[in-house]
């Protein structure tokens, strides 16, 4: 369950999680749109969120960014 601008919904997608000794790596790709539905594209699915935890310092940061697919 995820809150967009008070508007619950459920997202969704494919997710991919990755650890090694230094952190962790996260990695949302959405594939539906929210629901329900809102109008216009389905604008989520064009998302692509990725976030590293750095687990070497106290307490763990975490870096992410949500970044358009296809903008890099």
């Amino acid at each position: 369950m995820v809150n967009v601008n008070d508007v619950p919904g459920v997202m969704a997608g494919e997710y991919h999680v990755l650890r090694d000794e230094a952190g962790v790596r996260v990695v949302i790709q959405p594939l539906r749109a929210w629901h329900p539905p809102m109008e216009g594209p389905p604008w989520v699915s064009t998302y692509r969120y990725e976030a590293t935890i750095d687990l070497g310092v106290s307490p763990p940061r975490l870096v992410g960014r949500w970044e358009r697919r296809g903008a890099r």
